[in-house]
């Protein structure tokens, strides 16, 4: 029986370091756990002040960039503007070219007409001379 006792109490003691070991590890698990946790909270922190971050980055960013479109827009109006108004100028100018050729031209063409009607009716006895006169 001695044996037996010796052998139970053996296996006592066992099952005692087993458990002893066991609440240790549970409670080595428990702060590994709750670090993790916190490790995951502070993570997740960052990552929240970085997406602020880039929020921020990038909200400039579009406000930058729609400040430059709107000049660039300006910038082009501007220049249309400019150029309406020289093609507008351009066009007047050649117009008015054009009509004082075509006036020219025509003051000629009736000058060369009224000598024309002139040898015309000189030459032709058979009209009287105030006649001629009142039709030039």
């Amino acid at each position: 029986m001695t044996i037996f006792c010796i052998r139970l109490q053996e296996m006592h003691e066992q099952m005692s370091g087993y458990k002893r070991m066991r609440r240790e590890h549970q409670a080595a698990l428990v702060k590994l756990e709750e670090r993790c946790k916190a490790d995951v909270e502070a993570h997740k922190a960052q990552l929240d002040r970085e997406y602020e971050s880039l929020l921020q980055q990038l909200s400039r960013e579009l406000e930058r960039l729609q400040t430059k479109h709107a000049q660039e827009l300006e910038r082009k109006q501007k220049q249309n503007t400019a150029a309406e108004k020289k093609l507008t100028k351009d066009i007047t100018v050649r117009q008015e070219q054009d009509r004082k050729a075509f006036e020219a031209q025509r003051k000629r063409e009736y000058k060369a007409n009224k000598e024309r009607w002139k040898k015309e009716l000189s030459m032709d006895d058979a009209t009287p001379k105030r006649q001629r006169d009142a039709t030039l």
